[in-house]
């Protein structure tokens, strides 16, 4: 990732405060980038499918039933889209690669956790 231009990511979740950290992480990860955040699933693929975007952080879970409407969208709109499934656990692992993600992440997540994720892509 990198290069001349700035990087771009999306975050993705619907819990305010776990949004917000993500984010905070992905800035100090990537200081200088570029980051859209959404807790409205509907509206992250409404913005992610018409912009230049490098990546997209998805928390996902029982609880977070519309991100996995999200994931299958993203994919179908955008194929090649690297979108990483981040999760309090593995239970949701198989699910997330078989629905077209890149990868996947479980919590707690550190900035370089995050960052060596991001830098695969």
């Amino acid at each position: 990732m990198g290069g001349e231009y700035k990087v771009v990511f999306v975050t993705v979740d619907e819990d305010r405060p776990r949004l917000n950290h993500l984010t905070g992480l992905v800035i100090r990860a990537f200081p200088g980038c570029v980051v859209y955040q959404y807790s409205n699933p509907m509206c992250a693929v409404l913005n992610t499918v018409n912009r230049e975007i490098d990546a997209v952080l998805l928390s996902a879970g029982a609880s977070q039933k519309n991100n996995w409407q999200l994931l299958s969208a993203i994919c179908r709109e955008r194929p090649g889209l690297q979108v990483i499934v981040l999760s309090d656990d593995d239970q949701f692992r198989e699910t997330a690669l078989k629905s077209g993600a890149w990868g996947y992440l479980t919590r707690p997540l550190t900035g370089q956790k995050l960052q060596d994720a991001l830098l695969a892509v």
